[in-house]
């Protein structure tokens, strides 16, 4: 685990490892072809995916746990790229010990993208510690899913909440309040899925509208296959905006 060439943090924190489909932008995960190919060879990765598709377990990375203990600069920290530590699987003595972990390293800023916000609900709070440092950004591709988060999302407390729409796979409204980050992107991987860039132009307008931060974070793999040049793409496509 460490430096990261995402856009939005320094370094990446993969404490859990694996998970199962969970929505419609699960069916191309890059990270379970990932798993499943170059870091299939490795320990924490082993029998967790194959062909492409996470196999439904999920794994404790144990080396891996107390690394932001050590980073001493601070760092924003994008938790979990290789799985999702709200996921089912997870037992609560393993979230207790990673969001203490989060509560010692507050010269840190967390940022855990998830599709089961839902679970947090009851947790945080009674169980889990409410953390400034901690970003609570919900993933979703459809209406469907973005409704769904977004109610989650509203009765969770933290300092930032968002929506990753990526891969973003049709037009959806999005329902801002509560909301300080939405993160808009097409679908990357040799069967990416069409994007169409005025979907992103609907919400940013919506963002700025009401003063929310909007990240454009890709056109996606299948723009690149249709040779579009950068140069011409759409001003949505070009903002770069994260919270503090």
């Amino acid at each position: 685990m460490g430096n990261t060439q995402i856009p939005y943090a320094e370094k990446v924190w993969n404490p859990v490892v694996g998970c199962s489909p969970a929505g419609a932008g699960c069916a191309n995960c890059w990270a379970a072809r990932l798993a499943s190919t170059r870091l299939a060879h490795l320990w924490p990765y082993k029998g967790l995916a194959k062909a492409g598709r996470w196999m439904g377990r999920v794994r404790c990375n144990v080396e891996h746990v107390e690394d932001p203990i050590h980073w001493r600069k601070p760092q924003r920290i994008f938790v979990a790229s290789m799985g999702d530590v709200l996921h089912e699987q997870v037992d609560l003595a393993v979230l207790e010990m990673l969001w203490n972990i989060m509560r010692v390293c507050d010269h840190h800023t967390f940022v855990v993208f998830t599709k089961r916000v839902g679970r947090l609900i009851p947790l945080l709070g009674p169980t889990l510690p409410i953390l400034p440092n901690v970003w609570l950004i919900a993933s979703a591709s459809t209406q469907a899913e973005v409704d769904q988060q977004t109610g989650w999302l509203v009765q969770c407390l933290a300092r930032i909440r968002g929506l990753s729409l990526e891969p973003l796979l049709e037009s959806v409204n999005v329902n801002l309040n509560g909301l300080s980050w939405v993160i808009v992107g097409g679908e990357s991987g040799p069967n990416a899925r069409y994007f169409d860039p005025r979907w992103g132009d609907r919400i940013r307008r919506q963002c700025k509208a009401v003063g929310v931060a909007y990240y454009a974070k890709q056109m996606g793999s299948w723009w690149g296959r249709m040779n579009a040049d950068p140069a011409n793409w759409p001003d949505e496509l070009r903002v770069r905006e994260i919270p503090e």
